[in-house]
């Protein structure tokens, strides 16, 4: 889970927590080449948008 704070405090109080897996993270095998394609040619893209910290992590 990104952020643990919440089930930690809750758990901490008394509250009984589950925190399930909703989704994860898979970084695509052609991920390399795809970035090199983009980046590294010419014509570089002016502005990159990242919507979350694995996102981050994996470019």
């Amino acid at each position: 889970m990104a952020c643990d704070v919440i089930p930690a405090e809750l758990s901490a109080r008394g509250a009984s927590v589950d925190v399930p897996p909703v989704y994860r993270t898979v970084v695509p095998a052609e991920l390399g080449a795809r970035a090199a394609a983009v980046f590294g040619g010419a014509r570089k893209p002016d502005w990159v948008t990242l919507t979350s910290g694995s996102t981050v992590k994996n470019l």
